[in-house]
């Protein structure tokens, strides 16, 4: 799937049911009618360079290899509970898999890509799944 120019990468792939396989998204649940090709969602979940868990810190975003979309990491402590990690707010359920050019992390659901260039403001605005926000004034 990816050549080996890529060099060392991180990939976020979503859960699947067999701890080896990593299912495609059904026709049904693809995000929009203009859904990605199975190589840009790839992409979109793939980050230049290796990253152990241990690595990154919370709020941390990183630029995707195709450089067009970031994922924003993030890391919640608790007392009683292991440290939770999010990637665009997708549970990362499984980390730290080595594999042969980079380490995987498993996430919780498909990551939809944000454009870099999009702020929190036009993500609402744009997004009607969040229209009910969009009515309400954000303090």
């Amino acid at each position: 799937m990816l050549q080996n120019d890529v060099g060392r990468i991180k990939r976020a792939a979503p859960e699947s049911r067999e701890d080896n396989e990593i299912k495609p998204v059904p026709e049904s649940r693809s995000m929009s009618s203009k859904s990605l090709e199975s190589a840009e969602l790839v992409m979109a979940h793939t980050i230049p360079g290796q990253f152990e868990l241990s690595e990154l810190h919370r709020d941390q975003l990183l630029h995707t290899a195709d450089d067009n979309s970031t994922i924003r990491i993030n890391k919640y402590f608790g007392v009683t509970r292991p440290v939770i990690v999010t990637a665009n707010c997708a549970r990362v359920t499984k980390g730290d898999i080595p594999s042969t050019n980079g380490i995987v992390h498993i996430v919780d659901r498909v990551l939809r890509p944000v454009p870099k260039d999009r702020t929190l403001a036009t993500i609402v605005e744009s997004d009607p799944q969040l229209s009910t926000l969009r009515t309400r004034k954000l303090r």
